[in-house]
């Protein structure tokens, strides 16, 4: 260390090589490849940076995402589109009309429609581990986006 009043402090580390160990933890790192999809997918979720992030990271897999902040958002898009909607992402949880309740309506028009639910409260994975909505999917927030993708790309699979 070197230091001298008015001029600053230098200080000097000194690393060890890179081990063998270093090219384990990089293999470690690689992400399984998930398949491209080509589906479209409605995302609702009433917080704009996590639905940001999500639309992102589902069009960077290949997928047409259609997105809304709310339920009612979501049904006005949704009667507007006029393809297939295959996947409807919904927070569980949001002001107005709650992800169940726009899960039944949107699927009285379009009854081939899959579910996934997200949420961030604990108290709604119990719903799903409890049976009460046991035909659905489910991610825990936060999720990491390959998750996300994975999950999804099972539901178009199904």
């Amino acid at each position: 260390m070197d230091s001298a009043p008015g001029a600053g402090t230098t200080f000097e580390i000194l690393l060890p090589e890179v081990s063998p160990a270093t090219e384990m933890l990089a293999v470690a790192k690689q992400t399984v490849r998930i398949a491209r999809g080509h589906e479209t997918v409605l995302l609702v979720d009433d917080e704009e940076d996590v639905r940001t992030v999500l639309c992102d990271s589902l069009a960077a897999q290949g997928y047409n995402v259609l997105q809304a902040g709310s339920g009612q958002e979501a049904l006005t898009v949704a009667s507007k589109h006029v393809g297939k909607i295959d996947v409807l992402i919904t927070d569980t949880i949001m002001p107005g009309m709650d992800g169940p309740k726009l899960a039944r309506s949107l699927r009285e028009t379009r009854p081939e429609t899959k579910v996934l639910f997200i949420s961030g409260y604990m108290e709604d994975a119990s719903l799903f581990g409890s049976g009460l909505l046991r035909s659905e999917a489910f991610l825990q927030k936060p999720f990491p986006l390959d998750s996300l993708a994975q999950k999804v790309r099972a539901l178009v699979s199904d």
